[in-house]
């Protein structure tokens, strides 16, 4: 289990540095989501919001695979991924 520092920083000061950054590219890309999603008639079955969950799930997922091509992560045995925190009540 991670200490009271670890938990701090993983759950609160890493977010709260990198959401403004994030938040910023992700409204600066929105005109090209937009277009993907009218270029592809998602517009005609599923919400914007709809598919820009599963835009964003597609992003992290080929970031991983990049990461595992080269060499910076592991991909599990069982190919599974978990992600835990912890968090000391």
């Amino acid at each position: 289990m991670l200490d009271e520092y670890y938990t701090e920083l993983i759950t609160q000061t890493m977010p709260d540095l990198f959401f403004p950054t994030l938040l910023d590219i992700l409204n600066r890309n929105r005109p090209d989501f937009e277009a993907t999603y009218q270029k592809l008639n998602f517009d005609e079955e599923i919400s914007f919001e709809e598919f820009f969950i599963f835009w964003c799930h597609w992003i992290y997922t080929e970031a991983t695979d990049v990461l595992i091509e080269r060499d910076i992560i592991q991909k599990p045995q069982n190919d599974m991924f978990y992600y835990q925190v912890a968090v000391n009540f």
